[in-house]
């Protein structure tokens, strides 16, 4: 599958998917839709946990209220906890 971490940003604390035209045509359908599923799937946890502090510092790191960590645990496979803050980080 191709690495398309280069051409996420963050925009409105939302995650973006931006390729460009020249790199987009050498992409493959399946994995360019995988891609923007998984932008998908990250923004939605975004607004279901109304998450603030979005980041792509260290990878795809969304950064949420720990009460509501148990339930995300089963989303994604990357969660840490520490001093009360819990991380989501996508890869």
């Amino acid at each position: 599958m191709t690495s398309f971490e280069s051409y996420v940003s963050v925009v409105g604390n939302k995650y973006v998917l931006i390729i460009p035209l020249n790199i987009k045509n050498s992409i493959s359908k399946a994995d360019l839709q995988l891609a923007k599923n998984r932008v998908i799937t990250l923004n939605k946890l975004i607004d279901q946990y109304k998450v603030k502090n979005v980041s792509i510092t260290n990878g795809f790191t969304i950064i949420i209220d720990e009460s509501t960590s148990a339930n995300t645990r089963m989303l994604m496979a990357s969660v840490t906890s520490k001093g009360g803050v819990t991380k989501i980080e996508a890869h």
